[in-house]
């Protein structure tokens, strides 16, 4: 059996990215927080192999005023297993891929005094995919059967508000 696994964070306060003599009420430093992590477990014995790994991802970010943030989450979850069978090799893979993306836009007035928000957008995406196969030599080469799937699904929402901060 083997386990590896990493992961990283990483924040900061930002920096505000508007000229100081252009600056108003509504700016402020453009913060930003991640995190990463990856992980895997294999597990062997004499005849098949099982292995599972997965990463993930997730990250805020302020673009510079109260109101304007981008944030995403997702990642992959990964299962694989081989196995040889007298002269036949079997396998089958499966995945899975949730990510999300959520992100605000908003109008500063003049002078930024004010802002508005002006639109919510979210965006989900999950991805499966499968595949299974089989395959054995013949005196002329490799015999290989397949079977693939795949399927994805995406969602996207535009909400248009209006809400004034001061």
């Amino acid at each position: 059996m083997a386990l590896v696994g990493t992961a990283s964070w990483f924040r900061t306060d930002g920096a505000i990215p508007v000229a100081p003599e252009s600056r108003g009420p509504v700016d402020t430093p453009s913060d930003a927080e991640w995190l990463n992590a990856f992980g895997k477990l294999q597990v062997q014995g004499a005849a098949d192999r099982l292995i599972v790994s997965g990463w993930f991802g997730d990250d805020d970010r302020g673009n510079g005023t109260p109101v304007q943030r981008n944030r995403m989450q997702g990642g992959t979850v990964t299962v694989a297993w081989d196995r040889v069978v007298a002269a036949t090799q079997l396998a089958a893979r499966v995945s899975f891929s949730p990510n999300s993306f959520d992100q605000t836009f908003s109008f500063v007035a003049a002078g930024r005094a004010t802002e508005t928000l002006t639109s919510t957008q979210f965006i989900d995406v999950d991805t499966t995919r499968a595949v299974v196969e089989a395959g054995r030599a013949i005196p002329r080469g490799y015999l290989t059967a397949r079977v693939m799937s795949s399927r994805a699904s995406a969602d996207f929402t535009d909400r248009r508000t209006a809400s004034t901060i001061e």
